[in-house]
């Protein structure tokens, strides 16, 4: 039964590295199918869906991999582990019928490289109905570089500076590429902030902590 469950998951993740592949070659990026070892893709690509030339010409690259990601979405994450030096190991001999544990992690130590990023970021609040605040977050990559800032984490803090819980997001562990700008919004309780003012921390993988005010407009 477990090796089924694991010839599946091989099913799907084929699939994946078809549908990276495709949408790799769609918007240009070559040069990292080559790298993934997937340049067969651009032969097929070439042959059996070709591509706008004159629309990506128009593009930058970070427009490029912003509308790639977009169309992959869950698929993004095969991509991480395509681009890990040391794969995934499961150890299918422990399995259960819930959990699988992990016997090697994916190494994605290139992580630790990446340039340094610099995000500004601007806060409001405004109350809402039933005693709740909704907090919009204003973030963008003022990098005069190439540096995306990667997996951006925000978190609404009381006035004890505690996470406030529950918080519903829009959106959240975001990435933006320079001069990009996206905006969330966050709902809450008045009450969890416990008296003051929200405010909001702002932390990611290559980017300087900040915690800015979040005052009611």
């Amino acid at each position: 039964m477990l090796r089924l469950v694991q010839f599946n998951r091989n099913i799907r993740s084929i699939r994946r590295y078809r549908q990276i592949g495709r949408v790799l070659f769609k918007y240009g990026f070559d040069q990292l199918l080559e790298y993934l070892n997937l340049s067969h893709f651009i032969a097929r690509g070439r042959r059996l869906f070709g591509r706008d030339e004159t629309r990506l010409a128009a593009l930058s690259a970070a427009q490029r991999m912003r509308l790639a990601l977009e169309e992959l979405g869950p698929s993004f994450v095969k991509l991480g582990q395509l681009l890990s030096t040391r794969p995934d190991v499961l150890d299918w001999d422990k399995s259960d019928w819930y959990y699988t544990p992990v016997s090697q992690y994916a190494a994605l130590s290139h992580l630790s490289t990446m340039p340094r990023a610099h995000v500004s970021a601007t806060a409001t609040s405004s109350a809402r109905d039933h005693g709740e605040v909704e907090t919009a977050v204003t973030l963008r990559n003022s990098s005069p570089g190439k540096a995306a800032a990667f997996f951006l984490d925000l978190t609404v803090r009381g006035a004890d500076s505690s996470p406030v819980q529950p918080v519903l997001w829009t959106d959240n562990e975001v990435t933006l590429f320079p001069g990009e700008t996206v905006t969330v919004r966050a709902r809450y309780r008045s009450a969890d902030v416990k008296g003051g003012q929200a405010r909001v921390r702002i932390s990611g993988w290559n980017v300087s902590e900040q915690t800015i005010p979040a005052p009611t407009g």
